[in-house]
């Protein structure tokens, strides 16, 4: 999968997917994600909050373990081999077992991207970001469907989320499934190239290659 290259930092890019997805994730009972004016953003009821500096940037709830966690790595393994069909059956799975598995729902909110299905992709997307509201890349990516969706108000919305919560890494953690890029990487770009989309698609590589290159 390609990444998004600025002048301070990289941002992660989708794969691309030749499957269709045939497992479709219902909306959240809290719909959209929460609104608040220049780079802060309330939570969502229920949800957890947003961690202090420097705390881990993936935290999973223990509804999350470990049944459903063993699903998705099986899933995560699969895609990374381009073998879809049989990751979506894990993904199903894992969100089954483990319904707060953000990590479940965005893989298969990228899978459902790259299947054509921007419509249930941004539902998955929208799961992800309620079920783990820490986990950035989720609003990252929320960020770009709904600029792809023509609502440029919940897309800015979504990274302020994102900023808020790289505001309390440490400037040189690892986030994670953004490639390698670091709090201070992200927050930089978000700062100098906050009108480029967030992810970006490419053809003339593999499946499998992009796909692994988007899960690092």
């Amino acid at each position: 999968t390609p990444a998004l290259e600025g002048s301070h930092g990289i941002v992660p890019a989708a794969p691309r997917a030749a499957a269709a997805i045939g497992h479709r994730v219902e909306a959240p009972s809290s719909p959209d994600a929460p609104t608040a004016p220049n780079t802060r953003m309330s939570r969502p009821a229920g949800a957890t909050p947003v961690p202090a500096r420097g705390a881990p940037s993936d935290t999973r709830s223990a509804a999350s373990a470990p049944d459903g966690l063993d699903a998705y790595r099986r899933a995560r393994e699969l895609a990374e081999l381009g073998q879809w069909s049989e990751a979506e059956q894990w993904l199903g799975r894992a969100i089954e077992q483990s319904p707060l598995l953000g990590e479940a729902h965005y893989l298969h909110a990228l899978l459902l991207l790259e299947a054509g299905r921007g419509d249930v992709a941004l539902t998955a997307a929208r799961r992800c970001t309620y079920a783990s509201p820490s986990y950035v890349a989720g609003h990252l990516l929320l960020a770009q469907l709904y600029r792809r969706d023509g609502d440029p108000r919940r897309a800015a919305n979504a990274l302020n989320y994102a900023r808020t919560l790289l505001e309390r890494c440490a400037p040189d953690e690892a986030i994670p499934d953004t490639g390698g890029a670091t709090a201070r990487q992200l927050l930089t770009w978000m700062e100098t190239d906050h009108n480029t989309p967030v992810v970006q698609q490419q053809t003339g590589k593999s499946v499998a290659m992009q796909v692994k290159a988007g899960l690092r």
